[in-house]
């Protein structure tokens, strides 16, 4: 018996998250690229859609998250499960398998893996950002929340 289809078979990731400013979401969804901070050798996602409400001090202003779909993200790319906190931060154990880190230089295409992108700290952005990034997602077919 010859199979003519090769199964290839994925981790199956589901739905992910990466949060960001309002100025790396709109050169992000330009670029149509996601690339690593300049202090970050991967890229950083989480299962905990929550994520912004427990950041450390450190870390860039969180306004936007894009919601990404890890299935047809790891088809092209590897993930791994990375605990970000690790135990220096005594978090709740719940936070120990939330984090995912992709294991590359940049993801390209990256428009084609984003379900929406939600504002998330309205209140603390410009309206003319806000403008941007309605008009950004627009042009582009993104589903864009929270900027009305």
């Amino acid at each position: 018996m010859k199979f003519k289809n090769i199964i290839n078979e994925n981790k199956q990731i589901g739905i992910i998250y990466h949060f960001t400013s309002i100025h790396s979401a709109i050169n992000i969804i330009k670029s149509n690229k996601l690339v690593p901070s300049v202090f970050e050798k991967t890229l950083s996602f989480t299962r905990n859609s929550n994520f912004n409400k427990y950041t450390r001090e450190g870390i860039d202003i969180i306004e936007v998250k894009f919601t990404i779909d890890g299935n047809k993200l790891s088809n092209k790319y590897k993930i791994k499960p990375f605990n970000f906190f690790s135990d220096a931060y005594n978090l709740a154990p719940e936070f120990d398998e939330d984090e995912e880190r992709a294991l590359i230089k940049e993801i390209t295409n990256f428009r084609s893996y984003i379900k929406n992108v939600i504002v998330i700290n309205k209140n603390e952005i410009k309206k003319y950002h806000l403008i941007n990034l309605k008009n950004i997602c627009k042009k582009y077919n993104i589903q864009c929340y929270g900027v009305d």
